[in-house]
């Protein structure tokens, strides 16, 4: 072992008194900056979670979903009273496979989205079909684990539905209802589950039903109306989204920042409070550690002073005080990760249940005892080039 290293240790712990307050100082800021930025992350993560966790980041579509009717020869009706076409996309399993290999797309799911009327007596209600592929959709919109009734698939003769609405209509697991398309077809299905999607308007308007029974019944064999994606890193929906536009130029692309930029600019305000936050704490402890060195190089100014006229080179004297500052910062570090947890635990006793589990990632631990040991070694160099210009013959006289 070095010598400048040996004396670190030695100038570190001949004064306890001062060391320990040096070290609890950092230990302090590194627990608030690791439980400060674990619950704003954590937080960050349960609100992207709740709001678009179970729901696509970009949807695709022709960007015309308007009912074209046509002429009826055999029909006295001037104007025909029968849907022609609607928006279809073609090849779509071969844009969802192109869409696949984006680096950002995490899932991609067709479907079929439209309309029908389910009507009970003298009540109706409009209603909002998706056909899927379950397997898919389970992906993006975790339909499976909120089936609260029944089984949590469905066929062509089989549908779930809403909470709300097997209530308001007294209909359950086993019933069968008629829905009226707008084609004019009544279609009789068979209620196989009921979801509960923490959605009022889902929850009543909402029926799902197998992808290729949908094709059908809206005239839609060989195509869908929607893709839906999914991506890893909400916040470059956008630019994901202008990739996808620039290959499918034909196509409409939507992302959810279009209609969510409130929700944006408020996860992007947590981001950079979260980096004020930790700059501010490792400014602070910065600070704290080179003022405390600095008052070691004028406690310790005889020592150095021998140090110098025994042959020690201003390098090496400025190595001593580099070592006590990553010390402080290492030691500091690791004491502050344990008593983040114990702040963790015991915020968990005092507010007597946990509204989102506080998370501290492995990542963000290592990169803490990086940052703040490095922190350290840079509060040190002040107090290092001060102490390495000292005068041995002036110290040691006491000048």
């Amino acid at each position: 072992m070095r010598y400048e290293l040996k004396l670190g240790l030695v100038f570190l712990l001949s004064s306890k008194w001062q060391s320990i307050f040096i070290t609890s100082a950092i230990a302090f800021g590194v627990a608030v900056q690791i439980f400060i930025s674990s619950v704003v992350t954590s937080l960050q993560g349960y609100t992207i979670d709740k709001t678009l966790g179970s729901a696509p980041h970009i949807e695709i579509t022709t960007g015309d979903s308007r009912d074209v009717y046509k002429f009826s020869e055999k029909s006295n009706v001037v104007y025909g009273n029968y849907i022609y076409d609607r928006d279809k996309i073609p090849n779509y399993e071969e844009i969802g496979n192109r869409i696949k290999g984006m680096p950002n797309v995490k899932y991609v799911s067709y479907a079929i989205d439209g309309n029908a009327i389910y009507k009970r007596g003298l009540r109706s209600s409009p209603l909002i079909i998706k056909g899927v592929d379950l397997k898919d959709a389970d992906k993006i919109m975790k339909i499976s684990p909120r089936v609260i009734l029944g089984d949590n698939k469905f066929d062509a003769q089989s549908v779930l539905i809403g909470i709300r609405f097997s209530k308001l209509y007294s209909v359950d697991i086993g019933d069968y209802i008629s829905l009226t398309f707008p084609n004019g077809k009544v279609e009789r299905f068979r209620i196989r589950g009921i979801f509960d999607l923490s959605s009022r308007g889902a929850n009543q308007f909402l029926v799902m039903m197998d992808l290729n029974r949908a094709q059908k019944l809206f005239d839609k064999v060989g195509y869908v109306n929607k893709i839906d994606i999914q991506v890893k890193d909400i916040f470059m929906a956008d630019i994901t989204g202008e990739q996808i536009k620039n290959q499918f130029k034909e196509l409409r692309v939507l992302n959810w920042t279009m209609d969510g930029q409130d929700l944006l600019d408020s996860l992007r305000a947590q981001n950079t409070t979260n980096f004020i936050i930790q700059l501010v704490v490792i400014l602070s402890t910065m600070m704290s550690t080179m003022s405390i060195l600095l008052i070691t190089v004028l406690r310790k100014s005889k020592e150095i002073g021998i140090l110098k006229s025994m042959g020690a080179h201003n390098g090496e004297i400025a190595t001593i005080f580099v070592v006590q500052g990553a010390l402080y910062g290492l030691i500091g570090s690791l004491i502050g990760i344990v008593f983040a947890f114990f702040i963790i635990d015991l915020q968990k006793i005092v507010l007597g249940k946990e509204i989102f589990k506080i998370v501290v990632s492995n990542s963000k631990v290592i990169q803490t005892i990086i940052i703040t040991t490095v922190s350290g070694v840079i509060s040190s160099i002040a107090p290092a080039v001060k102490s390495s210009k000292l005068s041995p013959i002036e110290v040691i006289h006491g000048e």
